[in-house]
Formats: structure tokens, sequence, C-alpha cells
């Protein structure tokens, strides 16, 4: 038997699923961004930090033009 982690549970992977709402498995738009801990402690460069608020930044905005010019 197969089985995925999903939402904090092992479930077997015949009954997993994905919302119909996540757009980011349906559409890709999604920030990803990894970040270290040492002994609880968040380590992460100013760099990434910036690059990833740009990024969500830009995502905001592709979300916002294509919704606000197209024809409904």
């Amino acid at each position: 038997m197969n089985y995925v982690w999903r939402k904090g549970n092992l479930i077997e992977r015949s009954n997993a699923e994905v919302s119909f709402e996540d757009r980011g498995y349906y559409f890709g738009d999604g920030v990803y961004e990894v970040v270290r801990l040492y002994n609880g402690i968040c380590f992460s460069s100013r760099s990434t930090i910036n690059d990833s608020y740009a990024a969500q930044r830009k995502l905001i905005f592709l979300f916002h033009s294509t919704c606000f010019n197209s024809k409904i």
C-alpha cells in the first residue's frame, strides 16, 4: 500500500486529493522559499528575503493584471 503525507497526516495515496481552489497546483502560481533553522533560530540572508518579497509582488501584480483586464 502507498502512503502520502497530507496536511500533517499519513494517508493512503488513493485518498489523497487536491482542492479545486489550489491555484498553485492548477496554475503553478506560487512563491516557494526555503529557510534554514539553526537551534530554532531562522537563518536567512537579506537578499533571500528581498527576492522572496519581489517574487510575491510580481505574482500579485500578474494576478491583478490578468484579473482586471479580462472580459467576463
